[in-house]
């Protein structure tokens, strides 16, 4: 994963699709930048955290962030 990736996901977090996140996380891992992944499990309490999906009443990650922004989603993905 590019250091510039890096850089933009610091400040601000998973702004990316739910799948895309998962994406994201793996690549810090992988890249050996996974230091910074439980900063972005715990940010926020809006839109686009996993707290949200928590609050939404998932048990495992969603399909997308919201019910809202895809009617079929389902609390069943990585």
């Amino acid at each position: 994963m590019s250091g510039s990736t890096i850089q933009w996901s610091a400040p601000n977090g998973m702004a990316c699709s739910a799948y895309t996140a998962a994406v994201l996380l793996g690549g810090l891992y992988r890249s050996g930048r996974g230091t910074g992944v439980p900063a972005l499990f715990s940010a926020g309490e809006g839109w686009g955290t996993l707290k949200y999906m928590l609050d939404q009443g998932a048990g495992d990650t969603m399909k997308a962030w919201d019910p809202s922004t895809k009617s079929n989603t389902a609390y069943s993905h990585p």
